[in-house]
């Protein structure tokens, strides 16, 4: 529908001296013999004229405008005209079947609202670009706004390319259209003589952000870097300022300047025949749009600390506290030292943060655990004061004592800890158990002396605390018998205030108690061969457990006679029972083992418990030895009828007194020299009997 033949042709379309740029492709209607075209003629329904207007070609002399012949009142002129005048170009709007005139009146302005201001910054954004199509578009949506053109007449005259351009100067004219705003953000604290950075914001009339909008800077009370600057999609731009310290005043003031077009302009054709001759449109005269924002600077203001005991509601300084002051960033400005008056910090900065941070506390008092006191400087006038405070150090106490003063083996060591004292702070106790140590000749584990619990075995528990109260510390289970004390010390945190307790403390002491074994062999003396069996009574098992094994160890050979001081190192094992549960005090018996040789035999135990080293029983006691021997035979005593003479008969052959074996000591005293008189005897009686049988065989 667009004839491209003819393009950019240089036209009149106003007076003498403006030249007027083709806006893209033009057409001419069917039957033209015009080389060139200004602009398309649109007939109205229903008629048939087709002849047009005069074209004038390009001049640097301006021509004057001829005459138009056959011209159709009823159509309309489409103008596609832009005459440029500098920055913000006019278009021909109207045509209303007259051609354009070739003077003007000045501009009348347009309606302003919303649709005007979209024009107009269609008109400025676009309006220059001398791409033909760009500018066909911005006459379609800014010209033919005003023109008497119904939509389907005012787009048929452009290409669809130039159609989606416009469509999209209408989006972008409906977000980024003015009147615009301006605002700036920069720091809430602004110091002197400190670089910050500013950003100002340009908001379109829609609300949304206004992008590409150039500004020039300004700034009162302030240095800038830059003087102008242009937004960028999220319609903000950031430069940097510094309020020099050469300024007094306390103030200072950011601004932004610019132009903006928000609406439009008609001009209109003047002399005679003037209101039918074509109007042209235009941007309206650029107005300027401001922004600043004022703020204010910090200045300095002297100031003092004072410190004072925690609860003194006087605040009454006390002197000795050693600070660092310091900025929010940690860097240290100086040292200060408290004093009975209140102490200079120095002015700072008002609305700037600072932090005191103790380092040591006066004599009698502690750093507390916050040991930081910040403060921000307020806005005013005059000296203004920091004050912090410092408890006491308090005086802890402990008084200590053993949960059960007297328990058996394997049962955990506890003892009672309370804490008086205590101001509130974080503590921990720590609890040293000693021992064990052997019970003394007293049975009174309170004779046990400060060195023998130093040298003792130790071991430690701990318990933390944050109030005064009474706490339990368990320490291990008591492996072996003996005398356990306990040593506890508490120190406070942050004050470092110390309580302690010693081993020798009353109270302090638990007496241990192992299991006791006592055992008796079922026989001391028997013949070889003989099984043997061993009895066990067991007490003070407590809540231990455990399993009980034994052997009989032997034959072992008599030491001078007696089983007493046998040496049962490395003796024959002649037997073993397997292992029996004790789980409780009382009796236990082992398996029967048979006894071998001639000799000295003893049993002896072995017991493995829960908790705690294992008991074996002295081989060798009394109770525990057994003899095994042969028993001696009987030797007998002939008495030789009365002599009738001097003469004494010789002595029957074998009738001499024989000595049976000599009897084992077992250490048994009488009973064993009774058994060996017993085994004589036998013997005695056994060599009569053997006598007696001969005798009977020498008469047969």
């Amino acid at each position: 529908m667009i004839n491209s033949s003819v393009k950019n042709a240089l036209v009149v379309c106003a007076s003498a001296g403006l030249a007027v740029l083709s806006l893209g492709s033009v057409a001419g209607a069917a039957g033209s013999s015009a080389s060139h075209r200004t602009g398309i003629y649109v007939p109205k329904p229903g008629t048939s004229k087709t002849t047009h207007s005069s074209v004038h070609a390009a001049s640097t002399t301006p021509p004057v405008p001829q005459a138009i012949t056959g011209w159709d009142y009823g159509g309309i002129w489409a103008g596609n005209y832009r005459l440029d005048t500098g920055p913000f170009p006019v278009y021909c709007i109207k045509a209303f079947g007259w051609y354009p005139a070739g003077q003007y009146s000045g501009a009348i302005s347009m309606p302003g609202g919303t649709t005007a201001a979209q024009m107009g910054y269609i008109i400025n954004k676009w309006g220059t670009s001398a791409d033909p199509d760009t500018q066909a578009a911005v006459a379609a949506v800014a010209g033919l706004n005003y023109d008497e053109v119904d939509t389907n007449e005012k787009w048929a005259v452009l290409t669809p390319h130039q159609q989606q351009l416009a469509f999209l100067m209408s989006v972008g004219a409906q977000d980024q259209a003015g009147p615009y705003s301006i605002t700036f953000s920069f720091p809430a604290l602004i110091q002197q003589n400190v670089n910050y950075v500013a950003t100002v914001h340009v908001t379109a009339a829609s609300g949304k952000p206004a992008s590409g909008i150039g500004l020039l800077l300004g700034a009162t009370g302030a240095n800038i870097a830059i003087n102008s600057v242009t937004t960028d999609s999220s319609g903000q731009a950031t430069y940097v300022f510094a309020v020099p310290g050469s300024n007094a005043s306390g103030s200072f003031t950011l601004s932004a300047l610019g132009s903006q077009v928000v609406g439009v302009s008609k001009y209109s054709p003047v002399g005679a025949g003037g209101s039918q001759r074509q109007d042209v449109l235009g941007g309206a005269a650029p107005t300027l749009m401001t922004g600043s924002r004022t703020g204010s600077y910090a200045t300095d203001r002297p100031g003092v600390v004072i410190k004072f005991k925690t609860g003194d509601a006087s605040h009454t300084p006390i002197a000795g506290a050693t600070y660092d002051l310091e900025k929010a960033n940690g860097h240290v400005i100086s040292t200060i030292v408290t004093a009975a008056t209140p102490v200079a910090l120095g002015n700072l900065t008002e609305g700037v943060s600072y932090k005191l941070v103790e380092k040591t506390a006066p004599s009698g008092y502690y750093v507390p655990a916050d040991n930081v006191k910040a403060f921000t400087v307020p806005v005013g006038s005059g000296q203004f004061e920091v004050k912090a405070s410092d408890p006491e150090t308090p005086t802890p106490a402990i008084t200590t004592a053993v949960v059960t003063p007297n328990m058996p083996l394997g049962e955990s060591l506890k003892d009672s800890v309370t804490v008086t004292g205590n101001d509130g702070e974080a503590g921990v106790i720590t609890g040293t158990v000693h021992g064990p140590v052997a019970t003394p000749v007293s049975g009174l584990c309170s004779d046990v002396t400060a060195g023998q619990w130093s040298t003792a075995a130790t071991a430690v528990v701990t318990k933390d605390i944050t109030t005064n109260g009474t706490f339990i510390l368990v320490g291990p289970k008591a492996v072996a018998g003996g005398c356990y004390a306990w040593s506890q010390s508490l120190v406070l945190n942050p004050s470092g205030a110390t309580a302690v307790s010693a081993a020798t403390d009353a109270g302090e002491a638990t007496l241990v108690t192992g299991p006791t074994i006592i055992t008796h062999a079922s026989a001391n003396s028997v013949t070889p061969g003989t099984k043997v069996h061993d009895t066990v009574d067991i007490s003070g098992m407590g809540a231990l457990t455990g399993t009980m094994t034994g052997q009989l160890l032997g034959p072992v050979a008599p030491t001078g006679g007696s089983c007493s001081s046998v040496d049962w190192t490395g003796a024959h094992v002649q037997g073993s029972f397997p292992g029996v549960a004790v789980n409780s005090d009382g009796t236990y018996v082992s398996a029967d083992i048979a006894t071998g040789g001639v000799g000295c035999y003893t049993f002896q135990e072995h017991l493995v418990m829960s908790a705690g080293p294992a008991i074996d029983t002295t081989p060798g006691e009394v109770a525990e030895t057994v003899v095994a021997s042969v028993p001696a035979p009987p030797t007998t005593t002939t008495t030789a009828p009365p002599a009738t003479t001097s003469t004494t008969s010789p002595s029957k052959p074998g009738a001499t007194p024989t000595t049976g074996p000599k009897s084992i000591n077992t250490g048994e005293g009488a009973s064993a020299r009774w058994q060996g008189g017993l085994w004589v005897a036998l013997g005695g009686l056994v060599l009569a009997a053997g006598i007696g049988l001969l005798a009977v065989r020498r008469k047969r």
